[in-house]
């Protein structure tokens, strides 16, 4: 019995896994809401979900802002940019499709600006994941996850579809907006992580397995919610 509810049991290790899934989701739509910060949001909840979901490597919610925090002169720009540019585009999509059903010839337009969003709304999840674990200046950041996103438009492609299923399901099930958001940025996590992983030195990826190597090791060994500090783990 003690070894089913002990500290590294499978059992409370996956209880842990799902109340972090549940509290990140509800952090991202929470620091969303003023639309503006959906960037240093994302880029925080990219950062929890890696480290702490995928890794155990620290405490969900701290991490979470601690991230916001650290990310937040890269990210809030570049959130502040996709949201306008969004709203912007559905007020198009928005009034191509009225006049699609006037019978103007410039309403079929709409579904194409749909793609087009589409498309923004991965590359803001692609340099919002960049943001996350890279340290570059913006401008170098967007340029960089551009041609990412151009020499590896398969995995793009993935991320996308990932993306709209989630939405998709989150419309036809609302129930799910509370835990499913972060279920799929958890499986982009490791489309996105292969592609970051083929640019990272040997020595930083080396660093990388090695800290998280470091951190399970010493879960199992101690049993510790958060064992080491803020400065080690980042």
């Amino acid at each position: 019995m003690n070894q089913l509810f002990g500290a590294q049991s499978p059992l409370m290790i996956a209880v842990r896994k799902i109340l972090d899934v549940l509290l990140v989701n509800f952090l991202w739509i929470i620091v969303s809401i003023p639309v503006v910060t959906v960037g240093a949001s994302t880029s925080a909840w990219y950062d929890v979900v890696y480290k702490d979901i995928r890794h155990g490597r620290g405490n969900a919610f701290f991490d979470f802002f601690h991230a916001f925090r650290a990310n937040f002169r890269q990210a809030f720009p570049a959130g502040a940019v996709f949201a306008v540019f969004s709203i912007l585009l559905w007020l198009d999509i928005g009034l191509l499709h009225h006049l699609g059903t006037q019978g103007s010839p410039w309403g079929d337009l709409w579904a194409l600006m749909l793609i087009v969003f589409a498309f923004a709304v991965i590359y803001f999840l692609w340099l919002s994941a960049y943001i996350a674990r890279f340290r570059l200046g913006l401008r170098e950041m967007a340029l960089n996850t551009l041609k990412l996103l151009i020499a590896h438009l398969p995995a793009a492609l993935l991320t996308g579809l990932v993306t709209g299923g989630c939405v998709l399901a989150i419309w036809l099930w609302p129930g799910t907006l509370f835990f499913l958001p972060t279920v799929g940025m958890l499986m982009c996590s490791f489309l996105l992580e292969r592609v970051f992983r083929r640019y990272m030195t040997e020595e930083e990826r080396r660093t990388e397995d090695e800290r998280n190597r470091s951190w399970r090791l010493y879960r199992k060994k101690a049993g510790q919610k958060e064992p080491l500090s803020r400065v080690e783990q980042n």
